[in-house]
């Protein structure tokens, strides 16, 4: 008898991310006027969009291991994309509250490294603390 891992294969990984993010885009597009009723329901639908940025960028980087090519920063900026579009069909400031939970913990792993940003001129620099 084989034993079986108890890691689940990029294949694997690959559909059920696919699947979760078919159903959470589709209960968000069915609850889109709820969405876009409230202040904390906008920042709901935000939250959900972040999901979805996870799940797409899960698939597609599993899609991309699994056919042998290397998964770079395309990945993200598509899976950016597809959430931000996602958002924006519930309402604008969704687009704005998932790119802030997103972020946070952007910030938070910068901060915890000892690195301080400054935006200066529209250009990123690295600043001394």
């Amino acid at each position: 008898m084989a034993t079986r891992s108890h890691l689940t294969n990029a294949g694997n990984s690959m559909l059920y991310s696919f699947l979760l993010f078919v159903i959470t885009i589709s209960l968000q597009q069915m609850y889109k006027e709820r969405l876009a009723s409230s202040e904390i329901y906008t920042i709901l639908g935000g939250f959900i969009s972040s999901l979805l940025f996870l799940l797409a960028l899960t698939f597609i980087g599993n899609l991309q291991e699994s056919l042998g090519t290397k998964t770079g920063w395309g990945a993200v900026f598509l899976a950016e994309v597809i959430a931000a579009a996602a958002a924006g069909a519930v309402h604008r400031v969704c687009v704005t509250t998932w790119t802030d939970l997103l972020l946070i913990p952007c910030r938070s792993l910068v901060g915890a490294f000892g690195l301080r940003l400054s935006l200066q001129r529209g250009m990123w620099r690295h600043s001394e603390a």
